[in-house]
């Protein structure tokens, strides 16, 4: 009897928000006595925020700033033990559109701030099953190894790449700031991907392909009971949610 992968696995973005420049900087007080007397007072230093300019995230149109991934069969596989249930299918790539200009009034050029500022972001992770992300997601580490503590059912990548060529320098670091290009020349906007490729575990290819494709990779050796294991591990990363934050920072 053919069994269906049915069950849609989403992870979900939080909001993207907008996030001002943060520099140090210091303000003087002037302090005046009269006659003969003394007055003692003191100089507070402490965070400037710089308005200068205007940054903004999204995906697709202007002001989208929700995205869903979905791990689910490949659409119109329906063939084989695992197949599509012509609803849901694998949505495993983003493009995110930053735009950064200068603010209304503010003194400033988008040269300079092209030529004069350094972009980041920082993915981090939550929700009610976080602890399976590293379980069974490859990223980025500190070190060369990089492998998913347990299995590798996913990698998270900032290339375009869906199968084993994707490099190291590709993976995305999970809590650590990803450099983003700046917009060339006089442009405002610039883009990066933020993606999903299948991992080891799969072959890097769809699981519903994997596990039914005649024994060329392996999957189709695999007992039902382990095609069901498998897929029902990959339903633990249901509710882990990303939190994306883009920062620009002037540099030095």
């Amino acid at each position: 009897m053919q069994k269906s992968y049915k069950k849609a696995l989403t992870i979900g973005i939080a909001t993207f928000s907008a996030v001002a420049l943060i520099a140090t900087g210091t303000a003087a007080f002037i302090l005046v006595t009269g006659g003969s007397d003394s007055l003692d007072g003191s100089i507070s230093v402490g965070e400037v925020e710089d308005n200068s300019i205007e940054l903004d995230a999204y995906v697709g149109s202007v002001g989208t700033n929700t995205v869903s991934y979905t791990f689910d069969a490949a659409e119109n596989d329906t063939t084989g033990r695992v197949q599509w249930d012509g609803t849901h299918t694998e949505s495993l790539t983003s493009t995110i559109t930053v735009s950064i200009k200068p603010a209304e009034g503010a003194d400033i050029t988008q040269t300079e701030i092209n030529t004069g500022y350094s972009l980041s972001y920082t993915v981090e992770v939550s929700g009610d099953n976080s602890g399976n992300f590293a379980k069974y997601v490859t990223t980025k580490g500190t070190s060369a190894e990089t492998t998913a503590t347990s299995k590798e059912f996913l990698q998270l990548t900032s290339s375009t790449s869906t199968n084993s060529d994707i490099a190291n320098t590709d993976l995305v670091s999970v809590s650590e700031a990803n450099a983003i290009a700046m917009p060339t020349e006089t442009n405002t906007t610039t883009t990066f991907n933020l993606n999903f490729a299948w991992g080891k575990s799969f072959n890097y290819q769809n699981p519903s392909l994997y596990f039914d494709d005649g024994g060329t990779s392996g999957g189709a050796s695999f007992e039902l009971a382990n095609v069901k294991g498998a897929l029902t591990e990959l339903q633990s990363l249901n509710d882990v949610k990303l939190k994306i934050t883009v920062t620009a920072v002037k540099k030095s």
